[in-house]
């Protein structure tokens, strides 16, 4: 198991999640105020262009679907045990 991490490799990090924020921050500005973003020609435009980028899109979409039904399988066997214990 690798050791405590070094105060540079601290700093790393937070300068990663910080740019991780900013990116998700700007990612969401332009789902949310970009109409394109639900237009169907420019998905088929796009698909056209870069058939890899929208495959990539939909896989990881689908990944982050199982996770959140993962988690919220998770919260309700943990309700359901508190239930069962609690008769």
């Amino acid at each position: 198991m690798p050791g405590p991490l070094s105060p540079e490799q601290k700093a790393a990090m937070q300068k990663g999640r910080i740019t991780a924020r900013k990116e998700r921050e700007q990612a969401l500005d332009v789902i949310q105020n970009n109409p394109q973003i639900t237009n169907v020609k420019f998905w088929a435009g796009l698909l056209k262009k870069d058939e890899e980028l929208v495959a990539g899109i939909i896989k990881t979409i689908d990944k982050a679907k199982r996770a959140i039904k993962r988690a919220k399988i998770k919260a309700l066997k943990a309700e359901l045990a508190a239930l069962e214990a609690d008769k």
